[in-house]
């Protein structure tokens, strides 16, 4: 990802809300209805001009992502995990279902 010096939530928010979706032809950007759907139930309140980053950030996710079908062409940026990183993400949803239906 880009140096995003002060605004490191966006990308964590962009991240939760889903970079991009699959439509009727192929990858498409996140419209309003996912962005309020997202804000409704992650409880997240973010200020209109962040609210169109989103949306903006999704539509040129989805664009590059279309283009990059050539093998040729970059995809737009993808996560890279350790093996660190999925035990970590393993035990920590692990503990939320535990949590959530009553086991220890």
């Amino acid at each position: 990802m880009p140096d995003v010096a002060g605004f490191e939530y966006l990308t964590t928010c962009f991240d939760e809300l889903g970079c991009a979706k699959i439509g009727a032809n192929g990858v498409v950007g996140m419209d309003w209805q996912d962005v309020r759907a997202w804000q409704s139930v992650s409880n997240n309140e973010l200020s209109p001009w962040a609210l169109v980053l989103l949306v903006k950030m999704s539509r040129a996710y989805a664009g590059q992502s279309n283009i990059s079908s050539d093998s040729k062409i970059a995809p737009p940026f993808t996560m890279q995990y350790t093996d660190d990183d999925l035990k970590i993400n393993r035990e920590n949803v692990d503990k939320k279902l535990r949590g959530m239906f009553g086991g220890k």
